[in-house]
């Protein structure tokens, strides 16, 4: 069994940008990645969630699903849930040096 094989189905959570990956033929984005923190890219499905997405393209998120399997050398998760993460100067966003609860101990 690939490493792969072994953690389809299981739960994943995931924290990076949003990037595009897939254009249509007018050349609007119609496919995202997630590109996280541990340098790996996340290929996101599972409309109509995962379209939200699509116009986020360069904002942080934090990503909920399931582990799919691969597709083009990608990771797919299956999106159930996603968490926008605010911009610097945006309601919920941290004073410049300070950790957010989310990472407070």
């Amino acid at each position: 069994m690939s490493p792969q094989e072994s953690i389809k189905g299981k739960s994943a959570r995931v924290q990076g940008l949003v990037i595009p990956a897939q254009w249509d033929d007018k050349g609007n984005v119609v496919g995202v990645v997630v590109a996280a923190y541990d340098e790996q890219e996340y290929l996101v499905e599972g409309a109509p969630k995962a379209d939200e997405l699509l116009c986020l393209v360069q904002r942080e998120v934090e990503i909920v699903g399931r582990f799919r399997g691969t597709r083009d050398g990608r990771t797919v998760i299956r999106l159930e849930n996603f968490r926008l993460r605010p911009l610097p100067g945006e309601p919920g966003a941290c004073p410049e040096g300070e950790v957010g609860p989310e990472n407070r101990p």
